[in-house]
């Protein structure tokens, strides 16, 4: 099992480049290119994406919808995963490439929001809102498993450093957050709790007056957030390396009181109270 060190409060990270990104292949011979990043719809984000040899050609792939996080190689450089669209405004799906040999289509669900080669076996899994699945070199699922989760809610994971484990960050209805360790085989290995709850606590109980489902956080001026975001965590990231899991969470700078602005429509006497997001850091110790 894992152990979760004590949390201590950090400066927000450098913002993630989202217009670009690239990742070369482990062997340097290719390189995944995103690029033109873009809002093709509402809430909803595409790339153009390409292959690019040694010699700098590059071969035009379809849409990627997200960038990072991501491990898209295998560790032998041979093949690469993303998220993307056959077309635009239709489902996201896995896209799984081999260099020199063309891409597929690997039946999984629809909408991954995690794709991790690990970095030491050909083990693939594909995650998203309450399931993965897991796939060797050639798209073949190994294993896979469900869970309830809140429809809302993101889905975080990623390998640890040995490449012979990942995890996945989540929470069912009715639940707090977990940390739930998997094999590389897909079996499970044990959780442990790590809600925001507990990890940047504040007085619940003088906030419960919020409607979680509604735009009721006012966190810059001009823009409103749901107030569930007070319950889960709105950004992860974890450096292998090093063992650090950073934390992102709003928590509230101000009282409750009704919506002051008449801007945003809402019902008299609407709830609303400001908020920003608070970062901490956890070392996770294999």
């Amino acid at each position: 099992m894992v152990r979760i060190g004590e949390p201590h409060h950090i400066e927000p990270p450098p913002a993630d480049e989202w217009a670009r990104r690239s990742y070369p292949s482990p062997n340097g011979g290719f390189t995944l290119a995103f690029s033109e990043g873009s809002e093709y719809a509402m809430g909803a984000s595409c790339w153009k994406a390409k292959l690019v040899g040694p010699k700098g050609k590059g071969t035009k792939l379809p849409y990627a919808l997200a960038v990072a996080p991501l491990a898209p190689w295998s560790p032998d450089g041979g093949a690469f995963a993303y998220p993307a669209t056959k077309k635009l405004r239709e489902d996201g799906r896995l896209l799984l490439g081999h260099v020199g040999k063309g891409i597929r289509w690997p039946i999984v669900p629809t909408w991954p929001e995690g794709i991790f080669w690990s970095p030491k076996r050909a083990a693939l899994p594909v995650i998203g809102k309450g399931w993965f699945s897991l796939l060797d070199r050639e798209g073949r699922i190994t294993a896979s498993r469900e869970w309830s989760v809140h429809a809302r809610d993101p889905v975080y994971a990623n390998w640890f450093a040995s490449g012979e484990r990942f995890f996945v960050i989540g929470r069912s209805p009715g639940r707090k957050v977990t940390f739930r360790e998997y094999d590389a085989n897909g079996g499970a290995l044990g959780e442990e709790p790590l809600d925001p709850a507990d990890l940047v606590p504040f007085d619940a109980q003088a906030f419960a007056s919020l409607d979680r489902e509604v735009f009721s956080l006012r966190t810059a001026p001009g823009t409103r957030s749901i107030a569930g975001l007070l319950d889960r965590w709105c950004d992860a990231r974890y450096d292998a390396a090093s063992g650090d899991l950073r934390l992102a969470v709003y928590r509230p700078t101000g009282p409750v009181e009704p919506e002051p602005s008449a801007a945003f429509g809402m019902p008299a006497g609407t709830l609303t109270a400001p908020a920003s997001v608070q970062w901490i850091a956890v070392r996770i110790t294999e």
